[in-house]
């Protein structure tokens, strides 16, 4: 058996230290070259044979570093060198240096490399050791002790770092040992496929499976493939629906017409985005499948009928196989080999062999993303979009058969749909299953659920009556290792609510892991986290884990570059928990037990108890189908001009939009704290309000800083108001509230704050600053240049909101800028969403090629010609006349 050493390396400029560990005997190996201490020769000699060496980011460093050693092992400022190194590894144009790409991928080296971030595709989304450790409750959660930069003076400090070196190790194998599942499934894959899957992502395996697959079916090198593409400027989605998609209602034709007549392009991503009300549930569809928009909902099943999900089983790949979709320049044989993948991975489940379909279910799930990577030799974006085009429209067929036949669909998402099936139409209900399995050739597979809960279509809990539970987002109890650490004990109470019946306050109570309580925090490179206790402020590492007390100190976000300050949790004191013992009594922490219960009984207030008595009936073209409360024509007027008003803001719901609608028939007075105050007694406020007040929607009560101020304290500040809350301490709530409210300064957001705020919401500027500079200009677009010295650059008028394209010269997309970090002067490109002032702009007559020969034409067109670029901090600074 190979052995195995987990390890880590830290660089200074006069100290490197190599820290090993066996996770099958527990053995630590330490070499370290400081002043009079030179490990180097044992340190070879150690790694210079056949073992296994598991790190984090160990490829792209660590690993650089020992094959470097190895090579330059009698340098005598060897600890410069490998410092010096480590900020080359670690630059962002390390990727193009060969010599550096020669050390993380040497050929003449004995040991071996398995990197976990890699495995786990961690460097994917952005996932830091630091930030692995919290996830994984370990109980040291630190940063570097020291300045990358800093020379080590003595042992006392070099014992510092050695002690961090080994912290990094630990969490390094608990993660190893966490995810042997997944390293044990890589061993075996390779010796089934005989290719290293060593150091794959799923992706990855994904990638060589299907190479392997397909070059022994076509008997083709890969490597005459790899370079193959489909690119395409536009789509026709009129090319791109399925066969045998049949239609019964008006407005499903309707809509089946309306996508026919989409034209997608490549410039905006190939994205298309309906929303649809149909059998009283709302409905988007768009590049990313079908999606119901949900409201916060208990279903249970009982006597009169059951919750029952319908799941398509491998959808994608059958969409792929059964309308033989295709990149064009791979042709049918790409999918017989899809359709052999399938075939295999069934037949592998059946005899057992798990590993073997372990990898083609990976293969094959992945081989529908392929067509949207443009990195990759399945790449064709018609091909992508004919798989989701239809999966909705197919989705939508068994959605529509279901309504007509009086069965109420509850809730889509890609792959299928969950119904509540009344008891005398469980016959009707397979009738209809059976038909539309047959008319499409796809299979369904059924759970009934016992209970389904959910806040909304990505943050659910069920409760299969089998006793399996199933959820997803808040309700997820397993901490995620890709995600952030949001205390935990919170999905605990709303699991153990909604499925065991047990009270909020039972689960804390009897809830003793402090680590539970927890979350994290991670700083950007421009913000420094200050803790702020009895007039002291400490500045802390950049990945801290704390929890909420009663007693302690406040957390502020400050920017470094702009000095301006955001609260963390504001009202709330915390507690920074990064050094964890077992031996501190948990009573001792002072927890803020009310903090986590009126976190978890915030969500479960929203979700209401489905308690319909009456049978669901639908019939097209009753109006009281596609909306669930019926309105007068002069409220059906009110929304439509509402949602053209606020199109493009994500997860804005017909309840949300009915809600405003009374809003503004029924409160009429001036007073912003007074119609919050409203509207949370007539349960049509929403966290949404945030949005709305921040593109302006509620711009008639004031500016929109001090709208979302007072918003902010009336929903979580010291003083939250709620319905619930007894008329003693309404009226107490209230008084602070409207002392609070005179006091904040009636100010907007700055220009940079609402571009983010209006990009974020609604996908696009709408804003404009009256009084401003028309020179002043967003970058909405930059043309695809393809070799050629100008290209076109379409700016937004900040001023106006009006749009214009210019010609603009290649070269003069690059500005120079000064380096944060380094002070030094940097050339940089002009990206889409920067904000520039125009100094100077022509209108020449257009150029067109004839026989070769430059010629002017007739036709005018306007060049920018020269612009300044803005940072955030000088588009803060602009002046508004």
């Amino acid at each position: 058996m190979t052995e195995k050493w987990l390890y880590d390396i830290e660089t200074f400029p006069n100290f490197s230290s190599f820290t090993f560990k066996n996770p099958d005997t527990e053995e630590i190996k330490v070499f370290a070259i400081f002043k009079h201490r030179d490990d180097r020769i044992e340190l070879c000699k150690f790694i210079d044979r056949e073992i296994l060496l598991i790190g984090y980011n160990n490829i792209s460093f660590d690993g650089a570093i020992l094959v470097y050693l190895l090579e330059n092992i009698s340098n005598l400022n060897i600890t410069k060198e490998l410092f010096d190194l480590s900020q080359r590894l670690i630059s962002d144009d390390s990727r193009c240096d060969g010599r550096i790409t020669k050390l993380r991928y040497p050929k003449n080296v004995k040991f071996k490399q398995m990197d976990l971030l890699k495995i786990m595709a961690f460097d994917k989304v952005g996932v830091s050791l630091k930030q692995i450790a919290i996830n994984l409750k370990w109980h040291k959660i630190q940063d570097l002790p020291f300045a990358y930069d800093k020379k080590i003076k003595d042992e006392k400090e070099a014992s510092i770092v050695l002690k961090y070196n080994l912290n990094d190790v630990l969490i390094s194998e608990k993660l190893y040992k966490r995810i042997q599942a997944e390293i044990e499934l890589r061993k075996d894959l390779s010796e089934i496929y005989g290719v290293d899957f060593t150091n794959a992502s799923d992706s990855k395996i994904a990638n060589l499976i299907l190479e392997d697959i397909y070059a022994k079916e076509t008997k083709q090198d890969i490597r005459e493939i790899r370079d193959l593409r489909t690119e395409r400027d536009n789509v026709s989605l009129k090319d791109c629906i399925g066969q045998n998609i049949e239609f019964q209602t008006k407005e499903l034709n309707h809509l089946k017409q309306y996508i026919e007549n989409i034209v997608v392009r490549k410039e905006n991503g190939f994205k298309y985005k309906k929303k649809l009300i149909f059998g009283n549930r709302e409905y988007e569809i768009g590049i990313g499948g079908l999606h119901s928009v949900d409201d916060a909902r208990l279903y249970k099943s009982n006597e009169n009928y059951i919750v029952l999900d319908q799941d398509v089983s491998s959808f994608y790949p059958n969409i792929i196989i059964n309308n033989k979709i295709c990149p064009e320049h791979l042709g049918k044989t790409s999918v017989d080999i899809l359709e052999k993948i399938t075939k295999e991975r069934i037949n592998a489940k059946k005899s057992g062999d798990k590993i073997k379909a372990a990898g083609l279910k990976i293969s094959a799930n992945a081989y529908y993303g392929k067509f949207g990577f443009d990195s990759y030799w399945l790449y064709d974006p018609k091909a992508l979009l004919t798989v989701t085009v239809s999966g909705q429209l197919y989705l939508l067929m068994l959605i529509e058969a279901l309504n007509l036949a009086g069965i109420e669909v509850i809730s889509a998402n890609t792959d299928g749909v969950i119904a509540k099936i009344p008891n005398h139409l469980k016959e009707k209900h397979k009738e209809i299953c059976d038909w539309w399995q047959k008319k499409t050739n796809f299979e369904l597979e059924f759970t009934e659920y016992e209970t389904y809960a959910r806040s909304d279509v990505n943050n659910y809990v069920t409760k299969k009556t089998t006793g399996e539970i199933k959820s997803k987002g808040r309700y997820v109890t397993e901490v995620d290792l890709k995600k952030g650490y949001n205390h935990p004990v919170v999905a605990k109470c709303l699991y153990e609510y909604f499925i065991n019946n047990k009270p909020v306050k039972q689960t804390l109570s009897e809830n003793k892991d402090i680590l539970d309580y927890c979350m994290s925090q991670k700083m950007g490179k421009d913000f420094m986290l200050e803790y702020h206790y009895d007039d002291k402020i400490e500045n802390l590492q950049k990945t801290n884990r704390f929890y909420v007390s009663t007693k302690g100190g406040t957390l502020i976000k400050h920017h470094t570059i702009r000095d301006n300050n955001i609260g963390i949790l504001v009202g709330k004191k915390v507690q920074i928990l990064n050094n964890y013992s077992e031996d501190f009594p948990f009573e001792s922490y002072d927890i803020d037990f009310d903090f986590y219960e009126e976190e978890a009984n915030k969500y479960i207030q929203e979700v209401i108890p489905d308690n319909t008595e009456y049978n669901y009936i639908f019939s097209e073209n009753d109006e009281s189908n596609y909306i669930e409360n019926p309105e007068t024509e002069e409220d059906n007027a009110a929304r439509n001009e509402l949602l053209l008003s606020l199109e493009g803001i994500k997860n804005l719901n017909t309840d949300i939009v009915g809600n405003l609608i009374r809003l503004n028939k029924e409160f009429t007075e001036n007073d912003f704290l007074d119609m919050l105050i409203y509207a949370e007694e007539n349960h049509l406020i929403s966290a949404k309000f945030s949005d709305l007040i921040k593109i302006g929607y509620f711009s008639k009560y004031g500016k929109n800083k001090k709208l979302l101020a007072i918003f902010d304290e009336f929903r979580n500040g010291p003083n939250k108001y709620t319905s619930k809350l007894s008329e003693k301490s309404k009226a107490k709530r209230l008084l602070a509230l409207k002392e609070t409210w005179k006091n904040i300064p009636d100010k907007s957001l700055s220009i940079s704050e609402q571009i983010n705020a209006d990009i974020k919401i609604l996908g696009k500027l709408k804003s404009n600053f009256d009084g401003l500079n028309k020179r002043y200009c967003y970058v909405e677009d930059i043309g695809n240049a393809y070799g050629s010295k100008r290209t076109n650059i379409k700016l937004y008028c900040l001023a106006n909101t009006k749009s214009q394209e210019f010609k603009i010269w290649v070269a003069s997309l690059r500005y120079n800028d000064i380096d944060n970090e380094t002070g030094k002067k940097v050339s940089k490109s002009l990206n889409i969403g920067d904000v520039i002032y125009c100094e100077n702009f022509s209108e020449e007559y257009a150029i067109k090629y004839i026989n070769g020969e430059k010629t002017k034409t007739d036709k005018k067109e306007w060049w920018l010609n020269k612009y300044t670029r803005l940072s955030e901090k000088d588009i803060d600074k602009i002046d508004i006349l």
